[in-house]
């Protein structure tokens, strides 16, 4: 009954922008929310595609807790890296994208250089507290948290209702992210403090360094493609694909240095992976 609480709080979180929306701000805003939603979603996909580490993330919990502090300390980095990150690229992009998929389109205008802060706010909160959450459910510490996950929804929807009149789709989306600043911290430092026995400053400490790594790549992007004529979707993707090339790497080699301990615990892990590629590519001929 406890997780039962969780599901059916997670369900009212999800759908209240869609419903406060369509009462006060009718379908036109909902069109709007709809695609920006959908086009960032497909990121939370391309992340969600590495979740299969969750399975020995759970069965380490139970077996080894020493190991399992060393496993999420390299899935909490690198999946909260890779967040950033491919938000940050997606970031320069998704308003020449949009530009040209709603071309035609009359009566909505759906580029609006401020929402995809919000929008991007919303899924780094959302995703960047994945392993602490991850944490909560390996203990099985659902009747503990399930209060909290109540009050997330009520100022989800507190603050919606109360911002939504003056801001209109923009203060829904900061009921949101009011409602995430709450729950993630109370996640993480819940997952750290109960749970894992260490201060919640590790977890914070990632959060900033992405972070700052999120502005000054947004700046540098934004400055350097004010230059060029995004006016294609054959030069959106291939300006996509060279940004992903440059600042992909930018950021897990940042995070790499000023993590150290973890990085190398990761290349340990990814040695015997590496080695049979090793064998099976650079293997020579009888």
């Amino acid at each position: 009954k406890n997780v039962l609480v969780h599901q059916i709080s997670g369900m009212i979180f999800s759908n209240t922008d869609v419903l406060v929306l369509t009462y006060f701000c009718g379908l036109s805003a909902v069109s709007v929310y709809g695609v920006y939603n959908m086009l960032l979603g497909i990121i939370s996909g391309v992340i969600g595609a590495f979740g299969g580490f969750s399975f020995v993330l759970g069965q380490t919990f139970h077996n080894d807790r020493k190991q399992y502090i060393q496993l999420m300390d390299v899935y909490e980095l690198y999946n909260m890296t890779l967040t950033f990150c491919l938000y940050c690229i997606a970031n320069m992009f998704i308003l020449p994208f949009l530009a040209l998929y709603t071309d035609g389109v009359a009566g909505i205008s759906y580029v609006d250089k401020y929402l995809p802060y919000l929008f991007i706010g919303v899924k780094l909160l959302d995703n960047g507290r994945a392993s602490s959450l991850k944490t909560i459910e390996y203990a099985g510490h659902f009747k503990q948290n399930q209060g909290a996950a109540l009050r997330e929804s009520v100022i989800n929807i507190v603050v919606s209702l109360l911002c939504v009149w003056k801001f209109g789709i923009y203060g829904v989306l900061m009921g949101t992210i009011a409602a995430l600043l709450y729950r993630s911290n109370d996640i993480i430092l819940y997952a750290n403090r109960q749970i894992l026995s260490r201060k919640a400053w590790i977890t914070y400490r990632r959060w900033l360094l992405n972070l700052a790594l999120f502005i000054v790549v947004t700046v540098a992007g934004k400055w350097f493609f004010s230059f060029i004529a995004l006016d294609s979707y054959v030069r959106i993707i291939g300006w996509a694909v060279v940004t992903c090339i440059v600042v992909i790497p930018f950021f897990f080699g940042l995070v790499s240095l000023c993590e150290r301990e973890v990085f190398r615990f990761a290349c340990e892990l990814l040695r015997p992976y590496w080695q049979k590629v090793k064998e099976k590519f650079c293997r020579k001929p009888a």
